[in-house]
């Protein structure tokens, strides 16, 4: 039994005709590509290796099957034509030639089948044509819906696959399907088909796969008459080559005047590209003028208040400035007094005669007993209070932050003494610091105001009463911390 080719445009019904086949025992390949739901839900039929040789043919000239046109005249006796050659031989010997009666189906094979041509006849392989054709408003509909291909393009592409399907089968047994006469009574048509290229001996189903249905119901575009026109003389049989070829020498000049839709359609593409990323460049652009912008609020904002604070400060250093100012006025004005007091005394009679008197106090005093630099280095805490030791400082923590010191002995000493320690403080503030004496077997408290504290060091002259257990500090105001290190006390005579 002779092998087929089935040739004929996209979306024409060669799936339908090559399922048919196959449902007849014609071998359509091993390969094939997968269904399209909603476009061809039962198979393409096609031998996926061959559809590969197709496409790379096309892409060794920049083009594709939506722009095969644009192929040059000499492109069959190209390199590349030699390669595709070269693999239809191989695909042909590995998968065809070991299942035979096979059907070849590629709507691509209609532009390029002077390449198979070449093979065949060289092989000596008997094949035969079927040439499927179907209404081109039909075929420009359906290829809206599935490619969102312009009908102009689609009819485009139907004159040159029907064309060239007819040109380069000539001189091969052939025949024509009318795909809309097929879908009427599909096994009877295609058993017809067969015998009119010498198939008689072909055993077709009743049912080939082939329904009414696979025909969409479709608006029909408006139809050049050129299109009309070859499309009556395709479906002839036989088919009328001198009238073809007067055709086609109005169609042929015409198709290179087609612009390279391809072409334009990528630069669209590109074109689109680069204004979209302009779009997204300065969409960042707004965004980053508006967090600059946003910063620049806030930095004002900042400024402003730091400025307020600042004139605030200002304006109270000035007034504590004066306030010292007016002090050191009243002191020196005091130390006047006290220093005209003083030379007054110096010069009496009295200050002469008690001379010996106080030289023998002082001596006194010096010899008496002192308790210098007595340390004081157990901390005894104030209840539901944190106090740390941190590199010899005695750290207090907490909502209101005070220390408890207290002796390694029960006493403190009592009358004029001179307390020395070290204070680092951190954000609590001893503007009105107090001292709280803990005296007596029943802890009576004494409270002693302190004069402003400074970091560093301090020392206090104060007078103690008897029996004391515990020394407490408390800045009164700010919650934080406080630090203390070296406290020493010394009794003053």
């Amino acid at each position: 039994m002779s092998n087929l080719f089935v040739l004929g445009m996209h979306r024409t019904g060669t799936s339908a005709v090559s399922g048919a086949l196959a449902a007849c025992g014609f071998y359509p390949g091993q390969d094939l590509l997968p269904a399209d739901p909603g476009y061809n839900d039962k198979g393409f039929f096609e031998s996926r290796p061959v559809v590969e040789i197709h496409d790379k043919f096309f892409a060794s000239f920049s083009t594709d099957w939506r722009y095969c046109y644009q192929l040059p005249e000499d492109c069959f006796e190209s390199e590349a034509a030699e390669i595709a050659m070269a693999e239809i031989r191989s695909v042909l010997a590995s998968d065809f030639q070991t299942r035979q009666p096979w059907c070849i189906k590629d709507p691509r094979a209609s532009v390029l089948f002077p390449l198979w041509r070449k093979v065949l006849d060289e092989q000596a392989i008997d094949y035969r044509v079927l040439l499927v054709q179907r209404q081109p408003a039909a075929v420009a509909n359906s290829l809206l819906r599935r490619n969102e291909m312009p009908p102009n393009q689609g009819l485009l592409l139907w004159l040159y696959h029907s064309l060239c399907a007819e040109k380069y089968s000539r001189s091969c047994t052939r025949t024509v399907i009318n795909y809309e006469v097929l879908l009427e009574n599909p096994a009877a048509g295609l058993k017809n088909a067969l015998s009119r290229i010498g198939l008689d001996d072909v055993v077709c189903p009743d049912d080939i796969g082939i329904e009414k249905s696979l025909s969409h119901s479709v608006e029909t575009p408006q139809v050049p008459e050129l299109v009309s026109k070859v499309y009556d003389l395709l479906i002839r049989e036989p088919l009328p080559t001198e009238d073809l070829d007067q055709v086609g020498a109005t169609v042929w000049p015409l198709l290179k005047l087609v612009p390279d839709v391809r072409a334009l359609e990528q630069a669209a593409h590109k074109r689109f590209e680069d204004l979209t990323l302009a779009n997204e460049h300065a969409d960042n652009l707004t965004r980053i003028v508006e967090d600059l912008r946003d910063q620049l609020s806030r930095s004002t904002h900042t400024i402003e208040s730091q400025r307020t604070e600042l004139d605030q400060e200002r304006s109270l250093r000035l007034s504590e400035v004066a306030q010292l100012s007016d002090e050191r006025l009243a002191a020196e004005s005091e130390l006047e007094k006290v220093s005209r007091a003083y030379e007054s005394i110096r010069s009496s009679v009295f200050w002469r005669v008690t001379r010996p008197a106080r030289f023998l106090v002082e001596q006194l005093r010096r010899l008496r007993f002192s308790r210098t630099k007595r340390a004081l280095h157990y901390i005894a805490l104030k209840p539901e209070q944190d106090v740390q030791l941190d590199k010899g400082w005695y750290a207090s923590v907490g909502d209101a932050p005070q220390m408890l010191l207290v002796t390694d002995q029960d006493r403190l000493p009592a009358g004029r003494v001179e307390l020395s320690f070290d204070l680092e403080t951190r954000d609590c503030e001893f503007s009105a610091p107090k001292l709280i004496v803990n005296h007596g077997f029943e802890e009576h408290h004494l409270e002693l105001e302190l004069p402003q504290m400074l970091m560093g060091r301090n020392t206090l002259k104060l007078h103690l009463p008897t029996h004391i257990n515990c020394l407490r500090f408390d800045p009164m105001e700010g919650e934080g911390d406080f630090n203390i290190r070296d406290f020493t006390i010394r009794e003053l005579i």
